[in-house]
Parts: structure tokens; sequence; C-alpha cells
């Protein structure tokens, strides 16, 4: 092969940009069933257009179809987009903003269908594992100054939505890490305000749960 010269910056080589992204494969959540002990994780992949896709690491295989994008925007950073409890998998979908529960091969929506609501940063609870505690954020109102968030309850069974920690000033108002406590009568959570971020400003909340099956 004969040598070329070029000015800087003028070179021309044969590994292109599109050469070395197209296959890329980025990690981002990894997470446990802790019943199960499964372990999870999600794969960021150029060659599909960034589509994000969730999988099960024993396996290698994929939870949900190959059209589904594990992916959420809630808070704008996205993160948090699914979780795994006693072999079921629940995650958003980016495609359409529902929650999707998948087990032993048969997939189903979990939320109404509707493009105003985004979720993430779920959590089952330990008893009553229909139930999930999950960040709800309302586009009923889609502008930055009017976008509401809060904390709501998922009924799997019932495919409802309902809301359960939410204020006048739900406008400003940021949620994280709902978790509950190993018998399921407390929820734990962070919370913090506009325009302090988490680490400035964050509040940890405890709060009693009591179950009512109406």
């Amino acid at each position: 092969m004969s040598q070329k010269y070029a000015p800087y910056g003028l070179w021309e080589s044969p590994i292109t940009a599109d050469a070395v992204a197209e296959d890329s494969v980025s990690m981002s959540d990894i997470f446990v069933d802790p019943v199960t002990k499964d372990i999870y994780y999600i794969e960021q992949r150029a060659s599909e257009g960034g589509r994000y896709v969730l999988l099960r690491n024993q396996t290698q295989t994929e939870v949900f179809a190959k059209d589904f994008n594990a992916r959420t925007r809630v808070h704008e950073y996205g993160g948090a987009a699914a979780i795994a409890y006693n072999g079921t998998v629940y995650s958003s979908n980016f495609a359409d903003f529902l929650v999707y529960a998948a087990k032993d091969g048969k997939i189903k929506p979990i939320t109404p269908g509707t493009y105003i609501y985004r979720y993430a940063d779920f959590c089952v609870h330990p008893v009553h594992t229909d139930l999930l505690v999950a960040i709800l954020e309302d586009h009923t109102h889609d502008t930055p100054q009017t976008v509401r968030n809060s904390l709501c309850v998922i009924n799997s069974t019932a495919t409802t939505v309902t809301a359960l920690v939410c204020t006048e000033d739900a406008q400003k108002e940021f949620y994280a890490a709902p978790t509950f406590s190993p018998s399921g009568d407390k929820l734990a959570w962070q919370f913090w305000e506009h325009p302090d971020m988490p680490w400035e400003g964050g509040q940890l909340y405890v709060a009693d749960v009591h179950y009512n099956s109406n």
C-alpha cells in the first residue's frame, strides 16, 4: 500500500466514526430479583438506534419483545426504568410510556394507556405483590413549569394508578428511591424541591403503610 500525505485534520482514515459506534454497547442499570436472586441488566445498543434492551444475565436473553425500549425520561435524567420481583420483571417502555410486566414469557401492560404519564423507580410491596409504588411524572400540562411529580401506587392486577404522595406544589417537587421495609408496613423515599439538587436539599421521609383491599 502506497503512502499518502495530507494536511493535519484532512487525512482520510478507513476507520469511520460510524464504524466505531455502530457496534458499541453500553451497560446501564443492573438489578437483582430479591426473591429468585436472578440478575438483570440493561444494554444500550447503538446498532439498534440506541434502544435500551433488558436482559436476564443467566440466559442472556431479552425479557421483553424485540421492539421494547426499557427506558424512561422521568426527571429528564431517566434511569431506574425496571425492577424484578419473584420472577416478574416490570419496566417502562419508552415507545408508549406504559409500564409492562413480564413473567414466564407472558407480557402485559399494567398501567392505563396514556402518553401524559411517565413512571420510574419502582418498588414492589413484599406482601401484596400486585402493588408497586413508583414515581409518577404528570405531563397533562406539558411545559417545564407545569409538569407535576408525585408518588403513586400501581395495581398490576386491576391496571390502575392511584396517587399516594402529592401536594399542591407538585410542579417544583421531586421524588426518588421509594422503598418498602421487609415487612411492608413502612415506606421510605427521598424528596427535594426546585431549585435544590438532592445532595443539597434532599429530605428522607418514612411513612406507615396501611393496606385496604378496596
